[in-house]
Order: structure tokens, then C-alpha cells, then sequence
């Protein structure tokens, strides 16, 4: 989960020394602060709460899915993970 955050070389060692519980908790607060810095960008300014929820719910870290009333935070949440998922992949057309 950690790998792009690894590799970027920005946190790695301070992940190095969080337990595995506080090492998920500080990369969805990365993940949810990129997406909210993303979208100021754009004019956009979306939910923390419902980005956070649709972070947690894509990687399958809740339960019971956590209900996400902002559809445009939901797309960003989305679009972080993909970023994730993607990053070292060789870009194309």
C-alpha cells in the first residue's frame, strides 16, 4: 500500500517507524490531502469527511461501506487510488 509514498522518497522513513494501523491512518490522510489540494486547484472545494469515506471504501478498510453524499469527492477519492494503483506504470497516448 505504501510503495508510491516509498518511492517517492518523501515518508519513508517516517513510515518506517509508525505501526502498521498508524502507517494506513497517515497514508489516507496523505491520500485525502492531495485530493483536497487537487480539487482547490480546480475551484473545487469538496468534503474531507466524504473523501476519506470513499478512500476507506475503495480499499476495502470498512465493514460496511461508508455512505459518501459528495459524488465530486467520491471522483476524486477515486481518481487518488488510481493514481496509487498506476503511478509506475509507463504513461501512454
Amino acid at each position: 500500500m505504501f510503495d508510491f509514498a516509498e518511492k517517492s522518497g518523501r515518508i519513508s522513513s517516517f513510515l518506517k517507524g509508525l505501526s502498521e494501523d498508524a502507517q494506513t491512518e497517515a497514508m489516507i490522510d496523505m491520500m485525502v490531502s492531495e485530493a483536497i489540494k487537487t480539487s482547490e486547484i480546480e475551484g473545487e472545494y469538496l468534503s474531507r469527511k466524504d473523501i476519506m469515506s470513499s478512500i476507506r471504501n475503495n480499499l476495502g478498510l470498512t465493514k460496511n461501506s461508508e455512505e459518501v453524499q459528495d459524488k465530486k469527492a467520491e471522483g476524486a477519492a477515486e481518481l487518488i487510488i488510481d493514481v496509487r494503483n498506476s503511478y509506475s506504470e509507463t504513461l501512454t497516448k
